[in-house]
């Protein structure tokens, strides 16, 4: 009985030269060293070529044309030209780079693996969508501190599409500088996002609200800055960013019964819109202790609510002071993470998580409090109302933050029968 022909072609040497090789439609293709990265990257990359083109292998260029092309730009060069210009473009008002930064990097990794050695004019439609297989796979990593290897599932097809965005926003800007003809950017586009149910990509839940059981069960396990600003959260719909950046002099206290908090920077600002979060007295009341005579410090600071916390401890010492340890003789003189001046997003959000675990509660993140404000809104003071007070242009996005009143619904129902 002969045997079955393999779906995947096989990763092959040449032994006299010692190079990797794979064979397509009788074609040899050579990748590098066998054995090398660079090579196993190579053969990742031709198979998913070969398997996106039909199981067709690549056709053969004119020689003028490849030599061509072959002396222009390579595309990590193209990667490397616009990472340079993303860290002075994509900053807030106090020059600390944005998310946006952290997305192009990870995107610009996955190119680069694949393509970077590649000339700039051959990157195709072909190739963007291998590197967005590859961004649907998943993939492996060392925990940085405790050096575990943790699995993760390939990004989402949202994050993808988003992704692949991005990397088509590097030609353009390679296009501005230049760099490449506006053909190359031009078939980039005929790239279409995956659409939702039309392939396998993992999907991510849509954002829900938290129960409020599971809110009441972590505030008492978080500092006195985190419970505040899940508060304020819940009273004002603000975004986390916008909590996390509050300071004192962005505050407009003139009028003792709301207080007006335009923050430094914002979400759309970069769009021109201006946004207000209106403080009524209970958010007054929650921020007053915060309030510093520095007006340009940070409100929740880490560093505060580590000093609290030392302080808590220290009351809670039986021994008196002139036994046992010297107080603060057990603190790490220069740690390598001393505690910020100021929260992030991330450090916000694993207060939470880490407070979600000990309380038992399933995980939820500071994002889905702006859910919880946008629907109580909706339902107590109507759409419009809502729209203004989280900020939004168009009454269709806050629909997407306020969950519908499914219950008023019912009630409705059950009388007409």
């Amino acid at each position: 009985m002969p045997r079955p022909k393999s779906l995947k072609p096989a990763f092959c040497c040449h032994k006299s030269s010692g190079r990797a090789f794979v064979k397509l439609d009788g074609k040899r293709i050579y990748l590098g060293r066998h054995g090398s990265q660079e090579s196993k990257d190579a053969y990742d990359r031709a198979i998913g070529e070969w398997i996106s083109r039909g199981r067709l292998a690549p056709p053969t260029p004119e020689i003028a044309g490849d030599v061509s092309v072959s002396m222009g730009v390579k595309v990590l060069e193209i990667a490397a030209g616009f990472w340079d210009h993303a860290q002075t473009y994509y900053k807030d008002k106090d020059g600390r780079p944005t998310a946006q930064v952290d997305h192009f990097r990870l995107a610009i990794k996955i190119l680069n693996r694949l393509y970077g050695e590649t000339p700039a004019a051959k990157f195709g439609p072909l190739a963007l969508k291998v590197v967005r297989s590859e961004m649907l796979k998943p993939y492996s990593s060392i925990h940085p501190t405790t050096k575990n290897i943790q699995n993760h599932p390939g990004w989402s097809r949202h994050y993808a599409n988003e992704q692949i965005g991005r990397l088509k926003r590097i030609f353009r800007w390679a296009v501005e500088q230049e760099l490449v003809d506006v053909g190359v950017y031009s078939t980039l586009n005929a790239v279409q996002n995956i659409q939702a149910g039309k392939s396998d990509a993992r999907e991510t839940e849509p954002v829900r609200v938290v129960p409020q059981a599971h809110i009441d069960a972590v505030l008492p396990l978080v500092s006195s800055q985190v419970r505040t600003m899940i508060e304020l959260q819940l009273l004002t719909g603000a975004r986390p960013g916008e909590i996390i950046a509050m300071r004192g002099c962005d505050i407009d206290t003139a009028n003792p019964k709301l207080w007006l908090y335009k923050p430094g920077s914002h979400k759309n600002q970069h769009r021109g819109h201006e946004r207000t979060i209106y403080l009524g007295a209970k958010c007054q009341e929650l921020i007053k202790r915060f309030l510093k005579p520095d007006v340009q410090a940070h409100l929740f600071s880490p560093a505060d609510a580590v000093a609290e916390w030392r302080e808590a401890r220290n009351k809670k010492r039986k021994t008196p002071d002139r036994y046992g340890n010297v107080r603060g003789s057990n603190r790490q003189r220069n740690p390598k993470r001393p505690p910020g001046n100021r929260y992030d997003v991330n450090s916000y959000r694993h207060a939470i998580v880490r407070a979600c675990q000990k309380a038992g509660v399933p995980n939820w993140h500071a994002h889905q409090l702006r859910h919880n404000s946008a629907t109580f809104l909706r339902k107590e003071f109507g759409l419009d109302a809502a729209r203004v007070i989280l900020g939004h242009r168009s009454a269709g996005v806050t629909l997407l933050y306020a969950e519908a009143d499914t219950q008023r619904a019912a009630d409705i129902m059950l009388k007409i029968g």
